[in-house]
């Protein structure tokens, strides 16, 4: 990264390894942590902060506001009863991996109108065949990629477990580009429409 003569790094909570930012912050680049909550005021504040890095704060305002105005209409046309959603992040080898709370996919979840599946950690991890019958999801929601860690519909609900979950009943997945669905920035207010409308949670 230094071969590259940053003048500014701009980096979300929790960025890495610490030794690689304790060597950039020594070498005297600028570093500024933007704040990853998963939430409307969140998004605002990320896009502030991002803007003051740099250097052009007015423009990040009017920004912020615009955003924040599509996302309190976005918000505003969600209604109806919360479907019971699982996020999986990866079904490799038959292992589901999927969201518990704190994540970017819970928060989405929320704001579109659906209840998170899984309750009982934070994080990702994986879920034994006992957790998935447990959680009852309604919906399965996934990023919408290719390669190891996609799975078509027979194959999601040929696992011995989320074959007998009520989502199974009507093959009810939602997939979604993952940088739009999970990436809290302006294009949030998107996410939010496109996820309540497939989760049936858009009044009008």
């Amino acid at each position: 990264m230094l071969a590259v003569r940053p003048d500014l790094c701009i980096a979300v909570v929790g960025a890495g390894p610490p030794d690689a930012v304790e060597v950039l912050q020594q070498a005297g680049v600028e570093y500024v942590v933007v704040p990853d909550t998963y939430d409307a005021a969140g998004v605002r504040e990320k896009i502030l902060v991002v803007a003051d890095a740099l250097g052009v704060p007015d423009a990040g305002l009017e920004l912020a506001n615009e955003i924040e105005a599509q996302l309190a209409a976005a918000l505003g046309a969600v209604e109806g009863e919360p479907p019971r959603v699982l996020f999986i992040l990866s079904t490799q080898g038959g292992r589901i991996t999927a969201s518990g709370e704190g994540t970017a996919a819970s928060g989405i979840i929320e704001m579109a109108g659906g209840v998170n599946a899984v309750t009982d950690f934070e994080g990702y991890r994986q879920l034994t065949d006992e957790a998935l019958l447990a959680a009852a999801p309604d919906v399965i929601l996934m990023m919408d990629r290719a390669g190891d860690h996609s799975a078509a519909n027979d194959e999601l609900f040929g696992h011995p477990a989320l074959g007998l979950t009520p989502a199974a009943d009507d093959e009810a997945v939602v997939r979604i580009n993952g940088l739009l669905l999970l990436g809290f920035g302006p294009r949030t207010a998107e996410a939010v429409t496109r996820l309540s409308q497939a989760l049936g949670t858009t009044g009008g």
